[in-house]
């Protein structure tokens, strides 16, 4: 069965418009296709039911139009938080299908994120209490820049200060190996960061803390959190491990239907969660969230391009 639906989600998210598309959907269908052209290479007669589709040269020759658009959405005024994520976006869909020209876009706007903080940070009329809700906004995706500054360019620097934040944040975990303070979203967010760090720099040095964690998620009962379980277990190598609650946790996904009302907040899904952010303060709240191009987004295809990521992960882990 689950072959089946991968087969026609393949089919429908090809048929979705990339013009009009905003960053996460474009991020996950180009995480999807990354998934279906490791499979075409490891296992071709499992993707020859896809049709000629699904074949290497045309699956890089979509991807390569997807990360046309997400560097092309770098070239727009984004509020902070929505800058970093859609670098990120970026970098991470270059680990695998890289571009000259996309990395350039990439470390260009990384350079003018940081500066961009840096002279923020000296404002003297900025308030203390500001700053620290931007950088509860913005820690994750910056230590995931950092990481990838790291993987990509060997950046020593970026290395110790990516290091230097999660080290923060181990210090803050409880005598269990949890963050008490934090919201399950704003956890979830430094494991993934966590969990990166592991792929790209070291994969020893923190993962008693980060096996601490997955468990932990891997009991959530929130679609959203579990969702984002699902992706961080599978990106740390533990598909076996949870193969059974993986598997649950796609058919869960692949049953949701919003139009007859299930609730899913597909912001938390992609990993956006302001909340806590702005705590006790709605205007600003709804002001941050009205500037997001994120807003825009057609939820359900952005459902349907989370379910292709998802499905590819788990064939992935099959093989």
């Amino acid at each position: 069965m689950l072959k089946t639906k991968y087969i026609e989600l393949f089919k429908k998210v090809r048929m979705l418009p990339l013009d009009t598309a905003c960053a996460p959907f474009l991020a996950y269908l180009c995480f999807g296709y990354r998934q279906l052209l490791l499979l075409s290479y490891t296992d071709p007669g499992f993707t020859s039911d896809f049709g000629e589709e699904a074949q290497p040269l045309s699956l890089t020759g979509i991807m390569l139009q997807v990360l046309d658009k997400l560097a092309e959405n770098l070239n727009q005024e984004l509020v902070p938080r929505e800058w970093a994520r859609n670098i990120v976006y970026l970098l991470e869909a270059l680990t695998f299908q890289y571009g000259g020209k996309h990395m350039l876009v990439a470390r260009n706007a990384m350079q003018d994120f940081f500066c961009t903080r840096k002279g923020e940070q000296q404002e003297q009329e900025q308030e203390q209490q500001e700053q620290e809700q931007q950088q509860q906004q913005l820690e994750g995706d910056i230590c995931k820049m950092l990481c990838y500054q790291y993987y990509f360019r060997s950046d020593s620097q970026a290395l110790k200060q990516a290091r230097g934040m999660i080290d923060g944040w181990v210090q803050e975990l409880s005598a269990d190996g949890l963050w008490k303070d934090l919201t399950p979203a704003r956890s979830l967010e430094r494991l993934e960061a966590m969990a990166l760090f592991a792929d790209t720099a070291d994969h020893e040095v923190y993962k008693k803390q980060t096996d601490t964690l997955i468990h932990h998620f891997s009991r959530t009962e929130d679609l959203e959190n579990k969702v984002r379980f699902l992706l961080i277990a599978v990106q740390a190598g533990m598909f076996s491990t949870y193969k059974e609650r993986i598997k649950e946790i796609t058919e869960e996904a692949l049953e949701l239907n919003l139009t007859e009302g299930d609730f899913v907040n597909m912001r938390h899904i992609v990993g956006i969660e302001d909340d806590l952010v702005y705590e006790g303060n709605a205007e600003a709240l709804q002001t941050e969230q009205s500037a997001w191009k994120t807003n825009k987004c057609n939820e359900a295809h952005l459902l349907q391009a989370v379910r292709f990521h998802m499905l590819g992960m788990y064939w992935l882990g099959e093989k």
